[in-house]
């Protein structure tokens, strides 16, 4: 039964001793590109893209086991085709009393979720530019026609320098009169 529940799971999940892999499921295989017999019994060192990060995400999340239990981190693994997977891992010591009984772990492919985090970063900062580069003033207001933002050349028009900070001491949170 168990066995069935961990090959639908639609996470990676292994089990790992001495960051030696002992176990792994069909999506972890499917995530990657190997097949099971090619990742059992190889050092966890085969799923990462450098030694140092190899070696950070061992650092940071076997102290975070140590001190409460189990870890997480986000970190790139490579496929066997070479490709980069980002990923969500997540660790639990087996048996917290025994450390040397393994750790189990899963881990979420992340790499659409980051994709998509680094697109609308880059069209929040466009938006912005073309937003602060407008020859007039022009604010954002909310529903209760409160200003929350506030382009340069309304902050130069009355006055204010060109930070957003000192914008909002002057005007966010101010209701606009409507006549």
């Amino acid at each position: 039964r168990l066995a069935s529940i961990l090959d639908v799971a639609p996470a990676a999940i292994g089990l790992v001793r001495d960051r030696i892999i002992l176990e792994v499921n069909e999506h972890m295989c499917a995530m990657l590109g190997y097949r099971k017999d090619e990742l059992v019994g190889q050092s966890a060192r085969l799923l990462y893209p450098s030694e140092e990060e190899f070696e950070r995400v061992g650092r940071e999340k076997y102290a975070q086991i140590e001190r409460s239990g189990r870890g997480s981190i986000e970190t790139r693994w490579r496929s066997k085709h070479g490709d980069d997977v980002e990923v969500m891992l997540s660790s639990a010591a087996v048996d917290p009393s025994d450390p040397s009984k393994g750790v189990t772990f899963t881990a979420f492919d992340i790499t659409d979720r980051l994709w998509a985090e680094r697109d609308l970063a880059a069209q929040r900062d466009l938006l912005s530019t073309v937003f602060d580069s407008a020859p007039y003033a022009v604010m954002v207001l909310d529903r209760e026609l409160r200003v929350r933002e506030a382009n340069r050349a309304l902050r130069e028009s009355v006055g204010r320098s060109d930070s957003q900070d000192a914008m909002t001491d002057l005007l966010c949170g101010e209701a606009i009169e409507c006549a």
